[in-house]
């Protein structure tokens, strides 16, 4: 596992080309929950923003924004994307972890997209970060990834692996390269980590699946025509019960209680 420090420097190494990693990565459902939450003259905090494009996003939907990451390599091709937009963001070198003491009053929401929280080892103690950081009512929006996917389960099942089909995948722990380092990601099927982490201080307004129908490598093993398909089969099911919680990323929505 790699520590915070070797994270930090992964990062920056990886941030010319981060972008393209997640070139496939669909963020309009991502996009959606914020636009259902964020108004003209929120402050939002982007919890582990790296390049920006979701600070970007938000500043354009009105809100001020306070980027925070570790990573100083993300924050510089964050801080150049936000200039020509002129959006409102500013940017804080940071462990997102550290988020109880970087902001000087409570904001009106949070947000942590494509995997951030799935890197913070103690997220009870975020949770209680966020809490204390947010104005009474306030939101947050995680974007998480998931110990696997319905369509993990369907390659068990045509494998034979039926316990790992039907009965694991609950938590797992998973080393995922960021250039060559390997950063550690706790993964965590979504209600159990409402229930586990959040629901002392959150409610639980809104949970989603993303992925779930789409094999991680979809693009090079799938036809194009069958992934457009199967894209447009995943939004239709991202609420349908059971499957929700079972996609290759979460999105839960959160008030604060």
């Amino acid at each position: 596992m790699a520590t915070l420090r070797e994270a930090e420097r992964a990062y920056d190494a990886a941030a010319s080309t981060y972008d393209a990693l997640l070139v496939d990565a669909p963020r309009a459902p991502l996009h959606a929950a914020y636009r259902r939450c964020v108004r003209a003259g929120h402050t939002v905090v982007d919890a582990g923003c790296g390049t920006g494009i979701d600070s970007v996003f938000l500043a354009g939907l009105g809100a001020r924004v306070v980027g925070i990451d570790i990573s100083a390599g993300m924050l510089d091709i964050a801080r150049a994307r936000a200039a020509p937009a002129g959006a409102s963001v500013r940017f804080v070198q940071a462990d997102i972890e550290r988020l109880g003491t970087l902001l000087a009053a409570p904001v009106d929401g949070i947000v942590s997209g494509f995997a951030a929280l799935n890197t913070v080892p103690d997220l009870a103690g975020f949770a209680a970060a966020a809490h204390a950081s947010l104005q009474p009512g306030g939101f947050l929006v995680a974007h998480v990834l998931t110990p696997g996917a319905l369509f993990d389960r369907l390659g068990d099942l045509s494998r034979g692996r039926v316990a790992s089909a039907f009965g694991g995948r609950q938590e797992r722990t998973r080393e995922l390269f960021v250039g060559h380092t390997a950063v550690s990601h706790q993964l965590i099927r979504p209600d159990i980590l409402y229930a586990r982490h959040f629901a002392a201080r959150f409610l639980l307004e809104d949970l989603q699946q993303v992925g779930a129908f789409i094999p991680d490598d979809g693009p090079s093993r799938v036809p194009a025509g069958l992934v457009r398909s199967l894209r447009r089969l995943d939004h239709a099911a991202a609420r349908w019960p059971w499957v929700r919680t079972h996609g290759r990323f979460a999105i839960l929505t959160l008030r604060a209680r």
